[in-house]
């Protein structure tokens, strides 16, 4: 429902809609004949009726008819209106952080044209969108080209209000009397008709995707012409006979309709998360489909990670960490990589307003309520302004009161930009129309597999990938036994070996003692229950941050490791440490913890197996070094025998030792790339 507006008249003559004074005379107010769009669900109304006397946006309610109470908003901040039958035009009341067109500040008054998004003190973050008539923004490539498409404002077609977009995203150029269209490397990718390209030329009326924005290419001659709108509207979907083949001719068939609070009841605990897991583009069913209202996500599921947000059980974590800083670490996982700290802050902040929560700001993770950890939850998953929000309610609280509280900030977030489904298993009261859906889905058949390996990850982030590493290191810091006992690996395994062993050298002891305590450090780091940055990075398809940030986090460990090692080797009798040996110990520790992480890949989350495979290649590295010395032994005799001693003690033997050693390392991580991949 659209609020309603009227003239409200104070006796200073200050008119709520109409910034100057006006008479005691009450006029008609015309037919609304265009509406100011919220840019993301909340506190604002979702559509607000723009009429020719226009209207006063500001955080004093005495005079201003859209009332946001929002740092930075001055009191009467800008006025949006017409004159006569003029274009609709924008004022800036002198406020005093600015009014922002399309990024740019504006000084005075600015006309405004359909699609341009409005921004109240902040140019990267707008908060309103003009709609006329359901016209969009229209744009021309004037020149010969390259024109850039980004959030840079220096760019030919700027998109400064969507965080999704990366500062050079795509670029647009002539070539043989074609448009062409290039990803530029950007960190959520460029979609063409529905499927993700790095390069594709263009035809009229060909649709681009980029983040939430759409590109609408009208047409090439003379110059391109493009038509820009905002994508994020609230989602429905049909869900048609959904099966797993394990029970041919049953199927699921329901619908989750737009821009409303609905409640889907099913009573088995496995079954509804595996159908939030369906619905979430986490997995596929073998049988069935999703008509989605939203075409192009029927051909490009991975863009379902973040049109649709989930709300899960123990996805925050307990510990002394400030809301505030773990929000702004989960936007830097969900907008483009390069999004600056003040405007993820802002994002956070105003995330947080609309859940009317401010106060979260002030408190630790650990020092949370039950309410508030599912409130910080939403928090989280609205950052990527998701059009359909799925939350499982028994995994989020456990007090009737709670749910209630709950479900009232959830009715409110509802609207034209947003549907919410909650997860039941039982019928709420207070929550109509909700149904008993009794459902059954398996594991994937062969067919979801095949789809699964059509997901791509997104784009590298180093402010992603920084997140997710701190995030490893508070895992270490919580778990301070599990870190002694991996750091003091290579002190037993040393003197261990030394005493098991006396028939070996003392640096082939600590080669392999170094070698093996990275392998279980790495593979535990990998496998660790709760396992919660894998499951991060499956959420958001980060495979090359979520890998840089365990092997990173890894190779810290593997530092202290090898220098706990070195110690204890240097008190062993008649031990010395030259350059040489030095260089193989750290060669050592990093290619034990690059098998660390092969091993923790393909165990998945069962810590037991990873640290059974390691135990096993590392006895068999020493069965083998064994077998190969009496082999080299037996051949002393044969001529190419004391070809490999004279090898062996080369002046370049250390320099090809290196380089095998690199090759080696290399595809060990790309191995575990691919394994990790492939449970995305």
């Amino acid at each position: 429902m659209q609020p309603q507006f009227r003239r409200i008249l104070r006796n200073d003559g200050c008119n709520l809609i109409n910034p100057e004074p006006v008479t005691q005379t009450e006029a008609p107010i015309a037919s609304p004949i265009a509406t100011l769009r919220a840019l993301h669900p909340g506190a604002l109304p979702a559509e607000i009726a723009l009429t020719g006397p226009g209207l006063v946006i500001g955080r004093d309610a005495r005079c201003a008819a859209v009332v946001v109470r929002r740092e930075g908003v001055s009191r009467r901040h800008c006025w949006i209106g017409r004159h006569q039958a003029g274009p609709w035009t924008i004022r800036d009341l002198d406020s005093r952080n600015g009014v922002f067109v399309n990024g740019q500040r504006i000084e005075g008054e600015h006309a405004l044209a359909a699609g341009d998004v409005v921004g109240l003190g902040r140019s990267r973050l707008a908060d309103f969108e003009l709609n006329i008539n359901g016209l969009e923004r229209q744009v021309v490539l004037s020149g010969t080209g390259p024109w850039r498409i980004g959030r840079d404002l220096a760019c030919e077609l700027s998109l400064p209000a969507d965080p999704g977009v990366s500062q050079q995203h795509a670029i647009m150029r002539q070539q043989d009397g074609q448009l062409l269209l290039e990803d530029s490397g950007s960190r959520n990718g460029t979609w063409l008709n529905g499927r993700r390209i790095r390069r594709a030329r263009l035809q009229p009326g060909d649709s681009i995707i980029l983040a939430g924005s759409r590109v609408r290419l009208e047409t090439t001659k003379p110059e391109p012409r493009l038509a820009v709108s905002t994508i994020e509207q609230a989602l429905s979907v049909q869900v048609q006979a959904l099966s797993t083949g394990s029970a041919p001719g049953q199927g699921l068939s329901f619908e989750i309709l737009p821009a409303r609070l609905q409640a889907l009841v099913v009573a088995d605990t496995e079954q509804r998360l595996a159908l939030l897991d369906v619905l979430a583009g986490m997995r596929t069913p073998s049988g069935g489909a999703l008509a989605w209202s939203e075409p192009e996500l029927n051909q490009a599921r991975a863009r379902l990670r973040t049109r649709v947000g989930r709300v899960g059980r123990r996805e925050v974590p307990v510990c002394a960490v400030p809301v505030e800083a773990w929000l702004e670490q989960q936007a830097s996982l969900a907008a483009a990589g390069d999004v600056s700290e003040k405007s993820r802050r802002e994002r956070v902040a105003t995330i947080l307003a609309e859940l009317n929560a401010n106060h979260l700001n002030a408190l630790n993770l650990d020092r949370l309520t039950a309410l508030e950890q599912a409130l910080v939850q939403l928090a989280s998953e609205l950052l990527t302004n998701p059009g359909l929000l799925l939350v499982d309610v028994p995994a989020a609280l456990e007090s009737a009161s709670d749910r209630a509280e709950l479900l009232d900030r959830l009715q409110a977030l509802a609207g034209p930009r947003l549907s919410i489904v909650l997860a039941l298993d039982q019928p709420l009261d207070i929550v109509p129309g909700a149904a008993h859906i009794d459902i059954h889905i398996g594991a994937p058949g062969p067919m979801a597999r095949e789809r699964d390996r059509a997901l791509r990850p997104r784009g590298f982030s180093a402010a992603a990938s920084r997140a997710l590493l701190r995030d490893q290191l508070r895992g270490w810091r919580r778990q301070p036994l599990m870190l002694f006992e991996t750091l003091a690996l290579p002190v037993l395994l040393v003197a261990g070996l030394w005493l098991a062993l006396p028939d070996h050298s003392d640096s082939w002891i600590l080669l392999v003692s170094l070698g093996l305590a990275a392998a279980l450090g790495a593979a535990f780091q990998v496998s660790r229950q709760p396992g919660r940055l894998l499951r991060t990075a499956r959420r958001h398809l980060l495979l090359d941050d979520a890998l840089l940030a365990v092997f990173t986090a890894a190779c810290l460990v593997a530092a202290v490791q090898t220098g706990l090692g070195l110690t204890v080797f240097l008190l062993l009798p008649d031990s010395s440490l030259t350059p040489g040996l030095f260089l193989a110990a750290i060669l050592s520790a990093l290619s034990g913890t690059a098998l660390g992480l092969v091993c923790g890949a393909i165990a998945g989350h069962r810590s037991e197996l990873a640290l059974l495979l390691v135990a096993s290649l590392g006895a068999g590295m020493v069965v083998a070094d064994s077998l190969a010395e009496k082999g080299l032994a037996l051949a002393s005799p044969l001529p190419w025998s004391q070809a490999v001693a004279d090898m062996a003690t080369a002046p370049h033997a250390a320099a090809l030792g290196a380089a095998i050693m690199a090759i080696q390392l290399t595809g060990l991580v790309l191995v575990a790339r691919y394994l990790l991949q492939r449970r995305l």
